[in-house]
């Protein structure tokens, strides 16, 4: 069916980086950055109709009036800024998106360099949240998008994106998506969305996003069979901490095929060592209000024509 697809401390970091294969690809002018990120809720104030929001909400359990929201959307471009390096990035994508409202007041706390539009479309998700993107209009042109859903699971929708790369003048196609939680156990879910999804894409360079499992789960190993790798990442050996444990899911997938080449760091923002355990300074922890950025840590991926 993917036939279609082919036409501790900073010393720990340092040693998680040699994991990663993959030499850092310089940051020539026909290379592209891109950031991943799961946003934890990014909720505007407003109770939506039809939507299950209430929580985030001024008279919600989480209190989530201006003050919350704003510092959170301050936290989440403090974390942006830190990605970049001081290059705007050509390409951003986020999941748990409320609405194309948040990206705008998003974008109102990132310099005026950066002057990006946005890709957003409102999903059937029962929490209202979404996958969506902003880009670089001056650096990259969108050709094409696509708002896929698995068939016969109304959910999020995952997002395919062709852009055209002015300076290099290559074309590529990113697949974003945020696979079904882990709340639901049962792992072939996440493989028959994620069957569902690609069915319905005629070509694809890169996935990029948050999977809910190991790259070496069910849908990891099918994956790897229909002639797509996972991206080796520098950085912490994941993007989430359950339990005091790493888990590895937001991945970066490339199409045995394709024409470009990546290379993935997770970005250790908000990343935190207490006197007990490592944590990632989220916005809540349960009920309890921790004024971070998000649950996930961000994911940096360059990428480079072959």
């Amino acid at each position: 069916m993917l036939g279609v697809i082919c036409a501790m401390q900073w010393m720990v970091f340092l040693i998680f980086g040699l994991f990663s294969c993959h030499v850092m690809l310089a940051q020539s002018t026909d290379s592209i950055h891109a950031i991943w990120w799961n946003l934890e809720n990014a909720f505007d104030t407003i109770d939506q109709p039809n939507v299950a929001d209430e929580a985030f909400t001024p008279q919600g359990v989480k209190q989530w009036g201006s003050q919350r929201y704003h510092v959170k959307l301050q936290r989440l471009a403090q974390g942006l800024m830190a990605v970049s390096q001081g290059r705007p990035p050509e390409i951003m994508a986020f999941a748990e998106v409320e609405n194309a409202e948040v990206l705008v007041d998003l974008l109102r706390k990132l310099p005026l360099s950066w002057s990006h539009w946005i890709l957003h479309q409102d999903s059937p998700d029962a929490r209202g949240i979404d996958v969506a993107v902003m880009y670089d209009p001056q650096r990259i042109k969108v050709l094409q998008v696509a708002w896929l859903q698995p068939k016969g699971s109304p959910s999020r929708d995952a997002v395919q994106v062709t852009f055209y790369c002015r300076q290099g003048g290559d074309s590529l196609t990113l697949l974003f998506l945020h696979l079904p939680s882990q709340r639901d156990p049962r792992p072939h879910r996440r493989l028959h969305a994620m069957q569902s999804i690609l069915s319905q894409c005629e070509q694809v360079d890169c996935l990029v996003g948050d999977m809910n499992e190991h790259p070496q789960g069910p849908m990891g190993q099918w994956l790897q069979g229909e002639g797509v790798h996972v991206c080796d990442a520098k950085g912490p050996p994941g993007t989430y901490i359950y339990r005091n444990r790493w888990s590895w899911l937001d991945h970066v997938w490339l199409v045995d095929q394709s024409l470009w080449q990546a290379n993935v760091r997770h970005v250790p923002f908000g990343l935190k060592k207490t006197s007990q355990r490592m944590i990632i300074h989220r916005s809540f922890q349960g009920s309890r209000y921790l004024a971070g950025s998000s649950d996930h840590l961000p994911v940096s991926i360059w990428l480079k024509p072959l």
